[in-house]
């Protein structure tokens, strides 16, 4: 290995100044169209005209942490819709691929492909 080629982390990592801020909990986010696990599209700012939404993140489909979390969600949907919060998760994975997800773990609400 030519160690001239080879690449050196900073200690303290570079923040660009145009770097995005984290949105505030409460805070509107911008509107988005999304794909769900049917094909159908999902546009934020419809749900949000009628219901509070809660979004959901998850890197990768049938993984154990985030199988965990989203049947956490899935068990407790009732806390949700009792308070009148419509769960939307969204994930990296293609649209088959959470449908598969949602069918083998029964995942009520609907996933979305990002």
């Amino acid at each position: 290995i030519n160690p001239a080629s080879l690449v050196t982390c900073e200690k303290e990592p570079r923040v660009s100044e145009s770097a995005p801020t984290l949105p505030a909990v409460g805070s509107i986010p911008p509107n988005f169209t999304l794909r769900d696990q049917f094909g159908a599209d999902a546009v934020l700012s419809k749900f949000a005209d009628r219901t509070p939404v809660a979004l959901v993140f998850f890197p990768l489909a049938f993984t154990s942490v985030c199988a965990g979390e989203l049947c956490e969600l899935r068990d407790n949907l009732s806390v949700f819709s009792a308070a009148g919060v419509e769960v939307l998760g969204i994930s990296v994975d293609p649209m088959a691929t959470l449908r598969a997800f949602g069918d083998a773990e029964h995942i009520p609400f609907r996933l979305l492909s990002d």
